[in-house]
Order: structure tokens, then C-alpha cells, then sequence
């Protein structure tokens, strides 16, 4: 705390004294100070030198460096996904003292639950820490966001948390301006998304992930054409050619409608239906304080030599592990599994050790738009995708603006069709697709027919890991990650 004219922030007017000079414990005024200079609020130093000044004035309030070390500049993220109550313990447990919010306008209005922009400005006033709205660059623009964020951050008192959206901070704002932080030589740590762990910016993931030759070349995908944004449009999505999709943020997709021939989709369709057994688990959504249970809306089946063996599985549960309800026992890779396996890691030039197949029975049955970024996949995870039976629409749309707008396409997931999404970004240091883009499948009434799709990954994991039927993280209460 500063001491200010009682004016500026209603002390006494015998406990002014020179600023800026902390306050003790017993001399805090009651009502924390939010009132900005006119310098301040245009984003300027309050004196003269630039930012120089306005970061030796900021190390002068918070005590100075120790001699021959530099000080420790720490912020914390958070998700809106915390209730009031989850966000303020969290705020007095890591003791910040100033929150910036960095949602856009109409999500920091809108909010989730209690944390819309006036609840948690009242909680904020009520710990004594000082809240800031700076999304309106910050929150529509996060790619740009660390420009807007740093006037804020030269004046705000450590330590900081920054308030965004996400849940999972491995995805959106969270992350993009978690690696711009950590590159300035912030100390960035992150609440996860159930509010509990604290996680480093270094410890988002385990291991780089399974890329080993990525892009495919001609060798790998025949007849790749290069497609760059915005220059190109959906219309040329059903001229039967193969593209290699150049997308922002350095991100690529490689897109090949015809990976499998009629007949050998047809094959494989047969084999999968005769083999495999699916499950249709119930899964958990956190809300809040509360826990919601859903039925799944489509059936998944494992196949893995490695992962969630049944007997593995019953003799976890007999020791007293318990699992989520959607953890399901995997089928053993089998003739048809192993050779699948061996040509998409031929396609796509990564590993595989595991695939997850999903059964779209009719229309109704959907996926909600997430992101694949589970535990033991990785920073720069391969993820390879292909469809069997009736065509379905595959929405693929950006987890933050692009030039302030995000940006959504379609792609229509015909029988025998094959996606696999780069690694990660070539152009700029940062995640990869898993990391700037959210995919999903929307219900689709009108299609009668029943689609299969499976999906192959790379999970750097031990083999008594269990993995869920959803197979990634949770971004969306309509549906479940893939």
C-alpha cells in the first residue's frame, strides 16, 4: 500500500506523509485506493523517463531488489470458471494485490456465474486488492495483449493475477500471454482448472510431444497443395483435392479427402464395427461448487497395447483407486489396428501408441468445440484424424481473435477422409495447433447415417495411466474434447 493525500484515498489526514512510502499494518485505510492519474489512465509513467522510471518508482514501492539480485516480478493466471469464493481464496493465498482483467468487454460484463466484471471488482474492494479491467486490447486481441498489458503491469503492485477466460491454462489467453510473460523474464504460474494446483509456465507440459518429421512431404501425402489464409475459402473444400492449410499464428493442417480408397474404407468400416466394442459413459462437468453428470453424446471405444488394460483397470479399482466413470477398458491393437497404425504414423510422420474411436450413430449425436492439450501429449502433439461413413462437418475456430476477429472454417469429413493438424508453430515460438485452434463436430439432424472416427495419439505416459473416453481436457458444457 502507498501512502496518498487522504483526498486520494481517504486516510487521515494526519497519516499523509511523503510519497511513495508503504503503509504498515495498522495504518492500511479501510477502502483499497482504484483512483488512476490522467498519466496513468492514457497508459503514460506517472514521471519523467519512461518506462525506466515508472519501473524504478514500481521497485521503490515494493522495497527494491536485494543487492546483486534481481527481483522476482510474479504473476498468476486465473480462469473465469471459479466461483466468487474459489477466486477470492485463491487471490488470499497467493497474496495478490492487484487483479487485471484481461477478458474482452462482453465476456467481463457477461462473466460465468458470479464472476462477472462487478462481482469480482466488489470482491477485489472487499480483500483490499486493486482491480482493473484492461481487456479492451488485452481481451480482444490477446495476440497483441502483452503491448496493452504493459503499462498496467509497470504501475500494478505485486504480485498480479491476471484474470482471462480459459479454464485450462494450456489454451487461449492464458497461454499466449503466459509465454510472452516468461520470455520478459516474468515469473508466470497458473490455477488450474479445477482451482486447487498451481502450475509453472515451464510445467504445462511434460514432454515436447511426437512430431518427428513434420510437415509430410511428397513422400509422406502426394499431391499436398499449399493453401495459405484468408486466401482461400470452403468452396474449394469439396473439389476432391488435398490441401496443406497454412493458418496464423504459424499454425498448418494437412487435409486428405481421399486417404483411403472406396474399398478400403468400406473394409475398414466393417472391421471396426465387427471388433470393436464401444461404451457410452456417463461424464463429470465441474460448474462452480457443483458437479453435473451427462450422458456422452456419441459412443467411444479405446484400442492400446499400453493404456487402460482391463486387467490393469480392475486390479487399480481393487486397490482403492477410482476412476471417472468415462475411463473405459481398451480393446488390444489387433491386424486392422496395427496396420492403420503404422500408415498414419507413415502419413503424418509422427508415433502413435494409442487410438480413440468415436461412433457419430446419427445427427444428433456431436462433439463440442475443445482443444486435444490431456496430460502426456505434449507441447507439440500429432494428432491424426480420419472418418468412415456418412460425411459430417468438422468446424475448426480460433481460441483467440486473428487481426480482432476469430476466425471459424468448415471441413467436410467425408468417407475415408484424413486431418492431421502441425505440431507445432514454424514462424513464432509458442503452442502449436492443439494451443491457438478449437475443433468440434455440431449436430447435424438431417444426417441420417452413422460416422466413424477415429483418432491416433501419442501419450507419453505410464502404462497404468488411465485415460477418460473424452481424451482431452473439457472446453465446452455442450459437449466433451475428443
Amino acid at each position: 500500500w502507498l501512502k496518498r493525500p487522504s483526498d486520494a484515498c481517504g486516510a487521515p489526514t494526519a497519516a499523509r506523509v511523503t510519497w511513495p512510502v508503504s503503509y504498515t499494518t495498522e495504518d492500511t485505510p479501510r477502502q483499497p485506493c482504484r483512483r488512476w492519474g490522467s498519466r496513468r489512465s492514457a497508459g503514460l509513467p506517472g514521471g519523467p523517463g519512461g518506462e525506466e522510471a515508472s519501473v524504478a518508482a514500481h521497485l521503490a514501492v515494493e522495497g527494491g531488489p536485494a543487492p546483486g539480485r534481481k527481483p522476482r516480478r510474479r504473476v498468476l493466471t486465473v480462469g473465469q470458471h471459479l466461483v466468487e469464493a474459489q477466486l477470492a481464496e485463491a487471490l488470499r493465498t497467493h497474496g495478490i494485490r492487484t487483479v487485471l482483467d484481461c477478458r474482452s468487454p462482453q465476456a467481463a460484463t457477461q462473466g460465468s456465474g458470479a464472476l462477472a466484471r462487478k462481482a469480482v471488482s466488489r470482491s477485489c474492494g472487499l480483500l483490499g486488492v486493486e482491480y482493473q479491467h484492461v481487456g479492451q486490447e488485452a481481451g480482444a486481441c490477446p495476440e497483441q495483449g502483452l503491448g496493452s498489458l504493459r503499462a498496467p503491469l509497470a504501475f500494478a503492485r505485486l504480485p498480479v493475477a491476471l484474470l482471462c477466460i480459459e479454464a485450462d491454462p494450456r489454451n487461449g489467453a492464458r497461454r499466449v500471454l503466459g509465454d510472452a510473460l516468461a520470455a520478459e523474464g516474468w515469473e508466470v504460474l497458473h490455477l488450474g482448472a479445477r482451482g486447487i494446483e498451481v502450475v509453472p509456465q515451464d510445467g504445462l507440459f511434460e514432454h515436447p510431444g511426437n512430431a518427428a518429421g513434420w510437415p509430410p512431404g511428397q513422400d509422406a501425402i502426394p499431391g499436398l497443395q499449399r493453401a495459405a489464409w484468408p486466401h482461400f475459402d470452403e468452396e474449394r473444400f469439396h473439389d476432391g483435392k488435398r490441401y496443406h492449410l497454412q493458418l496464423p499464428w504459424g499454425t498448418e493442417l494437412v487435409w486428405v479427402p481421399d486417404w483411403l480408397g472406396r474399398s478400403e474404407a468400406d473394409k475398414l468400416q466393417r472391421e471396426i464395427e465387427e471388433s470393436v466394442h464401444f461404451h457410452q459413459p456417463v461424464l463429470r462437468f465441474e460448474r462452480g461448487l457443483q458437479t453435473v453428470e451427462a450422458q456422452q453424446p456419441r459412443r467411444s471405444a479405446w484400442v492400446s497395447d499400453r493404456f487402460n488394460q482391463p486387467e490393469r483397470l480392475a486390479m487399480a479399482r481393487a486397490a482403492g483407486r477410482v476412476f471417472e466413470p468415462s475411463v473405459i477398458p481398451a480393446q488390444r491393437l489387433e491386424g486392422w489396428s496395427r496396420d492403420l497404425m503404422g500408415r498414419a504414423e507413415r502419413s503424418a510422420c509422427a508415433a502413435f501408441n494409442a487410438l480413440l474411436v468415436h461412433s457419430y450413430d446419427h445427427g444428433r449425436h456431436s462433439m463440442g468445440l475443445h482443444s486435444d492439450t490431456d496430460a502426456g501429449l505434449g507441447d507439440a502433439a500429432v494428432i491424426a484424424s480420419f472418418s468412415l461413413g456418412a460425411t459430417r462437418t468438422f468446424v475448426v475456430k480460433s481460441q483467440a481473435p486473428w487481426e480482432r476477429r476469430r476466425i471459424e472454417f468448415h471441413l467436410p469429413m467425408r468417407h475415408g477422409s484424413f486431418l492431421v493438424p502441425s505440431p507445432c508453430s514454424f514462424r513464432v515460438m509458442g503452442p502449436g495447433f492443439q494451443g491457438r485452434w478449437l475443433h468440434g463436430v455440431p449436430k447435424e439432424p438431417e444426417v441420417a447415417g452413422r460416422r466413424l472416427n477415429g483418432t491416433l495419439r501419442f501419450y507419453d505416459l505410464p502404462e497404468d495411466a488411465a485415460l477418460c473416453a473424452c481424451g482431452a481436457s473439457r472446453r465446452s458444457q455442450e459437449g466433451t474434447a475428443a
